[in-house]
């Protein structure tokens, strides 16, 4: 038995922003002849990117696109409070490694070795 989605309360809850990006970026690289075409166009952009979506946040952010909303508000601090700051720990060499290891694992990515003596200048333990 399905249960009912509580309503998202908030803008910043819901992903119509985000979704809105990406039709415009639809809307830029190519012509559609309806918007049922746009539609999709935008869910399989948006299984492509894994991006989750309700179906009324498809119409939301349709609603954003035709009526030309600025998309970039955020109702989070562009900075973090000083509190924050504070109370974040000094990471260690080995630490900081371990992370950037289960990122490049998680992720599937290699970033660039600062053991390499071409980024040598970068790196600022580097002696």
């Amino acid at each position: 038995m399905r249960t009912p989605q509580t309503p998202k309360t908030h803008d910043y809850e819901s992903q119509a922003r985000i979704i809105a990006r990406v039709v415009r970026d639809l809307l830029r690289a190519q012509l559609f002849d309806s918007i049922a075409d746009l539609k999709v166009a935008l869910k399989a952009q948006l299984r492509t990117l894994k991006i989750p979506y309700a179906p009324a946040e498809l119409d939301q952010a349709l609603t954003l696109v035709a009526s030309n909303t600025p998309l970039a508000s955020s109702p989070w601090p562009r900075t973090p409070p000083d509190r924050l700051l504070s109370e974040a720990p000094v990471l260690s060499r080995e630490d900081a490694t371990q992370i950037l290891a289960k990122l490049e694992s998680r992720y599937a990515v290699r970033l660039r070795d600062l053991s390499d003596p071409r980024h040598r200048d970068r790196d600022p333990d580097a002696g």
